[in-house]
Protein backbone atom coordinates (compact mmCIF):
# COMPACT_ATOMS: atom_id res chain seq x y z
CA UNK A 1 0.00 0.00 0.00
CA UNK A 2 0.89 3.83 -0.15
CA UNK A 3 2.61 5.17 2.66
CA UNK A 4 0.39 7.54 4.96
CA UNK A 5 2.00 10.66 4.32
CA UNK A 6 1.22 9.88 0.48
CA UNK A 7 -2.14 8.05 0.82
CA UNK A 8 -4.46 11.64 1.93
CA UNK A 9 -3.48 13.24 -0.73
CA UNK A 10 -4.56 10.39 -3.45
CA UNK A 11 -8.24 11.26 -3.31
CA UNK A 12 -8.13 14.87 -3.73
CA UNK A 13 -5.97 14.91 -6.72
CA UNK A 14 -8.47 12.65 -8.44
CA UNK A 15 -11.71 14.85 -7.03
CA UNK A 16 -9.59 17.94 -9.04
CA UNK A 17 -8.79 15.76 -11.99
CA UNK A 18 -12.02 14.77 -13.59
CA UNK A 19 -13.99 18.05 -11.49
CA UNK A 20 -11.30 20.47 -13.28
CA UNK A 21 -8.70 19.34 -15.16
CA UNK A 22 -10.77 17.60 -17.60
CA UNK A 23 -12.59 21.01 -18.69
CA UNK A 24 -9.93 22.11 -20.55
CA UNK A 25 -10.35 19.22 -23.17
CA UNK A 26 -13.45 20.72 -24.81
CA UNK A 27 -11.70 23.88 -26.05
CA UNK A 28 -8.40 21.72 -27.00
CA UNK A 29 -10.55 19.10 -29.10
CA UNK A 30 -12.08 22.58 -31.27
CA UNK A 31 -8.44 23.56 -31.49
CA UNK A 32 -7.43 20.40 -33.19
CA UNK A 33 -10.34 19.31 -35.05
CA UNK A 34 -10.07 21.80 -37.88
CA UNK A 35 -6.50 19.89 -38.39
CA UNK A 36 -7.69 16.63 -38.81
CA UNK A 37 -9.12 15.32 -42.25
CA UNK A 38 -11.91 13.70 -40.74
CA UNK A 39 -14.40 16.94 -41.24
CA UNK A 40 -14.40 16.19 -44.90
CA UNK A 41 -16.00 13.28 -44.77
CA UNK A 42 -18.09 13.56 -40.92
CA UNK A 43 -20.29 16.12 -39.29
CA UNK A 44 -18.15 18.53 -37.39
CA UNK A 45 -20.01 17.56 -34.50
CA UNK A 46 -19.15 14.26 -34.58
CA UNK A 47 -15.56 14.40 -35.15
CA UNK A 48 -15.06 17.24 -32.33
CA UNK A 49 -17.01 14.78 -30.02
CA UNK A 50 -14.64 11.64 -31.44
CA UNK A 51 -11.40 13.91 -30.68
CA UNK A 52 -12.77 14.87 -27.29
CA UNK A 53 -12.97 11.30 -26.20
CA UNK A 54 -9.09 10.54 -27.51
CA UNK A 55 -7.71 13.48 -25.56
CA UNK A 56 -9.60 12.36 -22.33
CA UNK A 57 -8.60 8.86 -22.70
CA UNK A 58 -4.81 9.83 -23.15
CA UNK A 59 -4.88 12.90 -20.50
CA UNK A 60 -6.79 10.13 -18.25
CA UNK A 61 -3.48 7.98 -19.10
CA UNK A 62 -1.29 10.43 -18.59
CA UNK A 63 -2.81 10.81 -14.89
CA UNK A 64 -2.76 7.36 -13.73
CA UNK A 65 1.45 7.73 -14.68
CA UNK A 66 1.49 11.07 -12.45
CA UNK A 67 -0.91 9.04 -9.85
CA UNK A 68 1.84 6.52 -10.17
CA UNK A 69 5.07 8.26 -10.05
CA UNK A 70 3.81 10.21 -6.80
CA UNK A 71 2.73 7.05 -5.18
CA UNK A 72 5.45 5.19 -3.02
CA UNK A 73 3.67 1.76 -4.27
CA UNK A 74 5.50 -0.97 -5.84
CA UNK A 75 4.19 -1.94 -9.59
CA UNK A 76 3.51 -5.59 -7.72
CA UNK A 77 1.14 -4.19 -5.55
CA UNK A 78 -0.57 -2.15 -7.90
CA UNK A 79 -1.72 -5.27 -9.87
CA UNK A 80 1.21 -5.05 -12.95
CA UNK A 81 3.69 -7.55 -12.48
CA UNK A 82 1.92 -10.82 -12.96
CA UNK A 83 -0.19 -11.61 -16.05
CA UNK A 84 -2.07 -15.26 -15.88
CA UNK A 85 -4.04 -15.76 -19.22
CA UNK A 86 -6.46 -18.20 -16.98
CA UNK A 87 -7.69 -15.26 -14.92
CA UNK A 88 -7.60 -12.78 -17.71
CA UNK A 89 -10.12 -15.41 -19.27
CA UNK A 90 -12.42 -15.35 -16.07
CA UNK A 91 -12.36 -11.81 -16.50
CA UNK A 92 -13.86 -11.47 -19.53
CA UNK A 93 -16.55 -14.02 -18.23
CA UNK A 94 -16.94 -11.83 -15.39
CA UNK A 95 -17.52 -8.89 -17.48
CA UNK A 96 -20.90 -10.21 -18.73
CA UNK A 97 -22.04 -11.53 -15.71
CA UNK A 98 -21.40 -8.00 -14.58
CA UNK A 99 -23.65 -6.74 -17.09
CA UNK A 100 -26.34 -9.20 -16.55
CA UNK A 101 -26.34 -7.87 -13.09
CA UNK A 102 -26.01 -4.27 -14.07
CA UNK A 103 -28.52 -4.33 -16.27
CA UNK A 104 -31.28 -6.28 -13.96
CA UNK A 105 -30.63 -3.63 -11.18
CA UNK A 106 -31.23 -0.88 -14.01
CA UNK A 107 -34.67 -2.56 -14.89
CA UNK A 108 -35.52 -2.63 -11.27
CA UNK A 109 -34.31 1.10 -10.97
CA UNK A 110 -36.32 2.28 -14.33
CA UNK A 111 -39.42 0.28 -12.68
CA UNK A 112 -39.10 1.76 -9.44
CA UNK A 113 -38.46 5.27 -10.63
CA UNK A 114 -41.87 4.69 -12.80
CA UNK A 115 -44.18 3.71 -10.16
CA UNK A 116 -42.55 6.95 -7.86
CA UNK A 117 -42.62 9.68 -10.17
CA UNK A 118 -44.24 8.59 -13.96
CA UNK A 119 -44.72 11.99 -14.88
CA UNK A 120 -41.11 12.32 -14.51
CA UNK A 121 -39.77 9.90 -16.35
CA UNK A 122 -40.07 8.17 -19.81
CA UNK A 123 -43.09 5.45 -20.12
CA UNK A 124 -41.60 3.84 -23.15
CA UNK A 125 -38.41 1.30 -23.18
CA UNK A 126 -37.05 3.02 -26.26
CA UNK A 127 -36.83 6.27 -24.57
CA UNK A 128 -34.87 4.90 -21.95
CA UNK A 129 -32.35 3.44 -24.08
CA UNK A 130 -32.34 7.26 -25.34
CA UNK A 131 -31.58 8.56 -22.28
CA UNK A 132 -28.71 5.62 -22.39
CA UNK A 133 -27.18 7.02 -25.23
CA UNK A 134 -26.18 10.38 -24.10
CA UNK A 135 -22.99 12.01 -22.26
CA UNK A 136 -19.88 9.57 -22.88
CA UNK A 137 -21.90 6.90 -24.43
CA UNK A 138 -22.88 9.38 -27.52
CA UNK A 139 -19.38 10.32 -27.60
CA UNK A 140 -17.89 6.89 -27.97
CA UNK A 141 -20.89 5.78 -30.67
CA UNK A 142 -19.89 8.99 -32.80
CA UNK A 143 -16.32 8.14 -32.08
CA UNK A 144 -16.97 4.34 -33.51
CA UNK A 145 -18.42 5.63 -36.22
CA UNK A 146 -16.17 7.93 -37.21
CA UNK A 147 -12.48 7.60 -36.59
CA UNK A 148 -10.70 5.04 -38.15
CA UNK A 149 -10.91 1.61 -35.96
CA UNK A 150 -7.34 1.35 -34.58
CA UNK A 151 -7.76 5.12 -33.29
CA UNK A 152 -11.11 4.41 -31.45
CA UNK A 153 -10.28 0.94 -30.18
CA UNK A 154 -6.92 2.15 -28.96
CA UNK A 155 -8.59 5.13 -26.85
CA UNK A 156 -11.19 2.93 -25.70
CA UNK A 157 -8.82 0.37 -24.30
CA UNK A 158 -7.03 3.24 -23.28
CA UNK A 159 -9.58 4.86 -21.22
CA UNK A 160 -10.86 1.57 -19.70
CA UNK A 161 -7.17 0.52 -18.48
CA UNK A 162 -6.60 3.84 -17.04
CA UNK A 163 -9.87 3.84 -15.05
CA UNK A 164 -9.55 0.61 -13.78
CA UNK A 165 -5.71 1.51 -12.44
CA UNK A 166 -6.95 4.69 -10.86
CA UNK A 167 -9.54 3.20 -8.98
CA UNK A 168 -8.69 0.06 -8.36
CA UNK A 169 -4.86 -0.32 -8.64
CA UNK A 170 -3.95 2.97 -6.76
CA UNK A 171 -7.10 4.15 -4.89
CA UNK A 172 -7.65 0.77 -3.43
CA UNK A 173 -4.26 1.02 -2.18
CA UNK A 174 -4.11 4.69 -1.34
CA UNK A 175 -7.50 3.82 1.14
CA UNK A 176 -5.94 -0.14 3.13
CA UNK A 177 -4.59 1.98 5.47
CA UNK A 178 -8.98 2.31 6.69
CA UNK A 179 -9.42 -1.31 6.05
CA UNK A 180 -10.04 -3.40 2.96
CA UNK A 181 -13.90 -3.03 3.75
CA UNK A 182 -13.49 1.26 3.50
CA UNK A 183 -10.95 0.89 0.77
CA UNK A 184 -13.33 -0.74 -1.27
CA UNK A 185 -16.62 1.60 -0.31
CA UNK A 186 -14.54 4.65 -0.82
CA UNK A 187 -13.09 3.78 -3.86
CA UNK A 188 -16.95 2.74 -5.23
CA UNK A 189 -18.58 6.47 -4.55
CA UNK A 190 -15.67 8.06 -6.12
CA UNK A 191 -16.02 5.73 -8.94
CA UNK A 192 -19.62 6.25 -9.09
CA UNK A 193 -19.40 10.28 -8.52
CA UNK A 194 -17.01 10.75 -12.42
CA UNK A 195 -19.93 8.47 -14.13
CA UNK A 196 -22.77 11.81 -13.71
CA UNK A 197 -20.14 14.44 -14.35
CA UNK A 198 -20.23 14.07 -18.41
CA UNK A 199 -24.37 13.31 -17.88
CA UNK A 200 -27.15 15.18 -18.82
CA UNK A 201 -29.40 14.94 -16.68
CA UNK A 202 -30.15 12.64 -13.76
CA UNK A 203 -32.31 10.11 -15.54
CA UNK A 204 -29.18 9.32 -18.04
CA UNK A 205 -26.77 8.87 -14.67
CA UNK A 206 -28.74 6.35 -13.06
CA UNK A 207 -27.57 3.51 -15.78
CA UNK A 208 -24.14 4.38 -15.36
CA UNK A 209 -24.15 5.04 -11.97
CA UNK A 210 -25.75 1.11 -11.35
CA UNK A 211 -23.18 -0.14 -13.54
CA UNK A 212 -19.95 1.75 -11.29
CA UNK A 213 -21.67 0.70 -8.14
CA UNK A 214 -21.84 -3.19 -9.41
CA UNK A 215 -18.33 -2.96 -10.87
CA UNK A 216 -16.61 -0.97 -8.61
CA UNK A 217 -17.52 -3.61 -5.65
CA UNK A 218 -16.68 -6.51 -7.37
CA UNK A 219 -13.30 -5.27 -8.96
CA UNK A 220 -12.51 -3.45 -5.78
CA UNK A 221 -12.99 -6.63 -3.52
CA UNK A 222 -11.19 -9.29 -6.63
CA UNK A 223 -8.13 -6.54 -5.80
CA UNK A 224 -8.16 -6.49 -2.11
CA UNK A 225 -7.93 -10.55 -2.45
CA UNK A 226 -5.67 -10.98 -5.84
CA UNK A 227 -3.58 -7.91 -6.24
CA UNK A 228 -3.47 -8.45 -10.19
CA UNK A 229 -4.98 -5.56 -12.46
CA UNK A 230 -5.27 -7.08 -16.10
CA UNK A 231 -8.34 -9.61 -15.10
CA UNK A 232 -10.57 -6.53 -14.17
CA UNK A 233 -9.18 -4.30 -17.44
CA UNK A 234 -10.77 -7.22 -18.97
CA UNK A 235 -14.03 -7.15 -17.69
CA UNK A 236 -14.71 -3.91 -17.61
CA UNK A 237 -13.89 -4.26 -21.53
CA UNK A 238 -16.17 -6.86 -21.81
CA UNK A 239 -19.10 -5.22 -19.64
CA UNK A 240 -18.26 -2.23 -21.53
CA UNK A 241 -18.80 -3.66 -25.48
CA UNK A 242 -21.73 -5.57 -24.69
CA UNK A 243 -23.17 -2.47 -23.06
CA UNK A 244 -22.64 -0.29 -26.09
CA UNK A 245 -23.97 -3.27 -28.37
Amino acid sequence: MVSDKTYLIMWPLVLLYYLYGTQILPKVSRMVVRRVPWTTKHPFLDVEQSILFTLAALSQFGFCILMIAISDARLGQLGFNTFRPMLFLFGLVLGLGEMGLASLLCYFAMETVRSLAPARVPSRKEDWLALLNAGWMRQINRMVNTAPGTVSGGAIILYIAGEEIIFRSILVNAALPLGPVAAVATSTLFFSLIQTLRMPSWRSGIFPVIGALVMGTIHGTLFVQVPEIWPLIGAHLILFVVGAL
